[in-house]
């Protein structure tokens, strides 16, 4: 289970000093805001792995500091002075219960040191197919619960995939639309093999389903299955990508990283097993929302998938 919070805030003047990709800027605002409305410790040397109140603090449990592995995802959608800034917040699984906490985070985030003036946060169940309105500068803060229930997302996109699989596809494209770095077997690729990017996604949803409960388990068997199948049947037919580099400060020094966007489109020879195809799809069209790749939690990774038939 996972919601898609949409976030409107008005432009400032701070808004035109945000450089490069804002997934990162946009990231370290709402943690420490998150943090400043949840940790009840002072110390900044305190360590919420050792924390008393780690069970039950939203940061500890939304922010994960002691993991990579992270229950949440910041979409960059608009950033400029007309349209002011607009991004996803996307909650995974267990830290749907810290909704309030997330929520009261969002309304008092700071960006560059000037407070954000949020106009309004809609919710989203993409496995429902449901929106409401969670904020708004007249009504305030209306919980979402009524909108949710748990959902297995995995059996969702199943269906999905079964549908789209009742012709058999000729190709898939899949458009890169923020900054991608995908590593597999020690490698960067700017042109990733298909069955790459369904190894790195499945991985990444088999963890995300086991740590935060966002859906049912992967099976490892018919995964390896699926990703022998694609790799036999797809083959790279056109590129168009861009590689592009960015400046990443890790403690107190700067990291320069590549990465890509664009759009790769593979040719599909006919699978000769059905349902280890429409599992491919399924981890594709689960990747969508959970992303690829590396930096994921500051938006990075974010792709779209078109089947031609």
């Amino acid at each position: 289970m996972l919601r898609i919070y949409k976030v409107k805030a008005q432009a400032s003047k701070n808004t035109l000093k945000i450089r490069g990709y804002p997934g990162i800027i946009i990231k370290k605002s709402f943690l420490q805001s998150l943090k400043r409305f949840s940790c009840k410790v002072i110390s900044k040397e305190a360590l919420c792995k050792t924390c008393s109140n780690a069970e039950s603090c939203a940061y500890a449990s939304v922010a994960s500091p002691n993991s990579k592995l992270k229950p949440f995802i910041i979409e960059p959608l608009v950033v400029s002075k007309r349209k002011g800034i607009i991004f996803n917040l996307i909650v995974l699984g267990k830290a749907l219960s810290y909704e309030y906490q997330i929520i009261a985070s969002l309304l008092n985030m700071e960006l560059l040191g000037a407070k954000m003036k949020i106009e309004s946060i809609k919710c989203h169940d993409p496995a429902e197919k449901k929106s409401m309105s969670v904020f708004n500068e007249v009504k305030g803060y209306t919980p979402s619960q009524r909108l949710h229930k748990s959902v297995d997302i995995l059996k969702v996109f199943m269906k999905r995939a079964k549908a789209l699989t009742s012709k058999r596809p000729s190709s898939i494209t899949l458009t890169f639309k923020t900054p991608t770095r995908i590593i597999a077997n020690g490698k960067l690729y700017f042109t990733p093999p298909l069955d790459a990017i369904i190894s790195l996604t499945s991985s990444r949803y088999a963890n995300l389903a086991k740590t935060f409960a966002i859906g049912g388990q992967l099976d490892s068997n018919k995964i390896e299955q699926t990703l022998k199948l694609i790799k036999e049947i797809s083959m790279i037919a056109t590129c168009n990508v861009r590689k592009l580099t960015l400046d990443i400060k890790r403690s107190s020094s700067i990291t320069t990283l590549r990465f890509m966007t664009g759009s790769v489109t593979y040719s599909l020879a006919p699978p000769k097993d059905i349902k280890a195809f429409q599992l491919a799809l399924t981890i594709l069209l689960i990747g969508k929302l959970i992303h690829v790749g590396e930096m994921t939690t500051a938006g990075c990774g974010k792709y779209s998938v078109e089947l031609a038939y």
